[in-house]
């Protein structure tokens, strides 16, 4: 019977490896693996490696984090991240916005308290407010609606900006994404599914339709049980 290392092996002598480890290239080489093996016992060596004095380290560790969460116990990952969002290293910022404002589900005053301290500071790494905005529309926080509506106004709009609005949909910024239409051209399947999703006839004609399905589907099922009784 042949045998072999098993992934929950090899993570174990990774996080061992790992231990007083200081070398950049090393702990580098320990934080990109771990990220890739969506298992939780690396998820303390990771914390530990992203107060790592090397930014290309707390970088590595700060995009493997994610996918070493405890479902049973978000807060150790969550407050890592919270840290990792004031960062001096603008890479490492945007990264950790991004973890914890779409890959988790984390909410509360805490975690929606540091998005919008990313995007009201101005970051001057943009792609770290833009996270941070979609992390808030995302939650359906209030303030999303204001910061998004502004932030399709400005004469430079990235992608993030466009989902963000997608995931508010709100009728409210409809008019400004149909203007996009007219220049914007980076995304425009992105911002067709956002217009889609602000426009108010487009989601009444949606819900018919459902509601239509759901219908029919009743009626299905009702007949097939009287024709089994």
């Amino acid at each position: 019977m042949r045998t072999g290392w098993g992934p929950k092996i090899a993570t174990s002598l990774v996080v061992e490896l790992a231990q007083g480890e200081e070398d950049s290239r090393v702990c580098r080489a320990i934080a990109q693996p771990l990220g890739h093996t969506h298992d939780p016992i690396g998820l303390p060596v990771l914390i530990q490696l992203a107060s790592h004095p090397d930014s290309a380290v707390r970088f590595d560790a700060t995009c493997a984090l994610p996918g070493c969460r405890d479902t049973d116990d978000l807060n150790p990952l969550v407050g890592a991240l919270l840290v990792l969002m004031e960062d001096e290293d603008g890479d490492v910022r945007n990264w950790a916005t991004f973890g914890l404002g779409t890959q988790l589900d984390a909410d509360g005053a805490e975690v929606r308290d540091a998005l919008a301290r990313r995007v009201v500071v101005d970051d001057v790494h943009l792609d770290a407010r833009d996270e941070a905005i979609v992390g808030l529309a995302r939650r359906r926080d209030p303030l999303a609606l204001r910061i998004v509506a502004s932030r399709l106004r400005e004469p430079s709009i990235g992608r993030l900006a466009i989902e963000a609005a997608q995931y508010l949909a709100d009728g409210r910024l409809l008019l400004a994404l149909q203007e996009l239409t007219t220049w914007w051209d980076v995304d425009p399947v992105l911002l067709g599914d956002a217009i889609a999703a602000c426009d108010p006839e487009v989601q009444r004609r949606r819900a018919d339709v459902q509601d239509t399905f759901l219908s029919e589907l009743n009626n299905t099922l009702e007949n097939r049980a009287v024709t089994l009784t």
